[in-house]
């Protein structure tokens, strides 16, 4: 089968594999959609003496296709059925395994390098971007028949992203909330809450993706400028928003987040930088600020999400998707997306 590798400083290997074989609880699925986020970059850029995948992990991390095995003991999925992976695996072994809350385990993608049983997709779990992909069957949710493939691609990761960290906000329908960083996780973030009834402001130093924002109907704000605090306060009453969500990672950005949230407001942390820090803590701790990270969704969160988007009309899962490609585009694509010369790209594997 062909399959897509990371090799690092942004050279991609076209390789030839031979088709995985299902296992005892495992799960084959013909690739339909696989597509670009943020994370597949970080891989795509870091240096060939680091690169995470080692040169031969198939990249990507949103399967979306068809079961077409089973291995044995697997009672669902069915060969024939339409289904997306969740990419965040586990040991399979420890209590929150066995509950498939894998975001908890401590062999997740979040343990230390060092860890041996340390499992994470792309580095030394084969991701999404192949023909075939192989899953142990806890990872493996339906998509039902009134979603496309192509939305599939969305709602495994940044639509299910932007739907966790909403969650995470907010305890009640309503509010403001700001949101940093418009790239595709924050678009999807300003769909979710202006799906809730919540007004939103955007922030972005891109124009383009601020232009995207403001056709969506909410209020945006230059990220580039000076004194963006007292901007958003002028915007709320002079209060600042009930919430901010950041998806952005950048230490610039966290370091405005406390003195810009309302006082006893929440600060949900999506986007993983460097290094960074939170702060300053004495003006959290006195502003009653509360600090969140969200890490996609959690699998018992699905369903409700599948029926969140068909009781909303507001919710358009392509509208942040920039364009779909055939696979063979996948190396211009990338390039593309490296250079912010696009948005969402999904790839069409048929």
């Amino acid at each position: 089968m062909k399959a897509f590798v990371f090799q690092g400083d942004r050279q991609i290997a076209v390789l030839e594999k031979e088709k995985p074989v299902p296992g005892p609880g495992q799960v084959l699925i013909k690739t339909k959609t696989s597509s670009i986020c943020g994370t597949d970059l970080h891989i795509y850029r870091q240096p060939s003496a680091t690169v995470s995948s080692k040169g031969t992990t198939v990249s990507g991390h949103e399967p979306v296709g068809e079961v077409t095995e089973v291995g044995a003991g697997v009672v669902w999925p069915t060969v024939g059925d339409r289904v997306v992976g969740y990419h965040v695996a586990g040991c399979n072994v420890c209590k929150f395994c066995q509950l498939r809350r894998y975001k908890e385990c401590p062999h997740n993608y979040s343990a230390p390098a060092s860890d041996p049983q340390r499992v994470a997709m792309q580095e030394n779990l084969n991701g999404s971007n192949a023909e075939y992909i192989l899953l142990d069957v806890g990872l493996v949710l339906p998509l039902s028949d009134d979603f496309s493939y192509a939305d599939g691609s969305v709602l495994v990761c940044n639509f299910g992203t932007a739907y966790g960290a909403v969650r995470n906000a907010f305890t009640f329908p309503g509010g403001t909330l700001a949101v940093w960083g418009l790239g595709p996780v924050g678009l999807n973030t300003i769909l979710v809450a202006r799906a809730m009834g919540m007004r939103v402001i955007g922030v972005d130093v891109s124009e383009g993706r601020r232009t995207i924002a403001a056709s969506m109907g909410v209020e945006v704000v230059d990220g580039a400028h000076q004194g963006l605090t007292d901007i958003i306060h002028g915007l709320t009453g002079g209060e600042g928003p009930d919430a901010i969500i950041d998806t952005t990672g950048v230490g610039s950005v966290h370091e405005l987040l406390v003195p810009t949230v309302k006082r006893g407001g929440t600060i949900v942390l999506v986007g993983l930088g460097h290094a960074t820090s939170v702060g300053p803590v004495p003006e959290a701790i006195l502003r009653q600020v509360t600090i969140k990270g969200s890490w996609i969704f959690d699998i018992a969160d699905w369903q409700p999400m599948l029926q969140f988007v068909r009781e909303h009309e507001l919710v358009d899962l392509t509208a942040t998707v920039d364009k779909v490609v055939p696979i063979d585009q996948f190396e211009q694509a990338f390039d593309e997306a490296d250079r912010a010369l696009a948005g969402k790209i999904i790839f069409d594997w048929s």
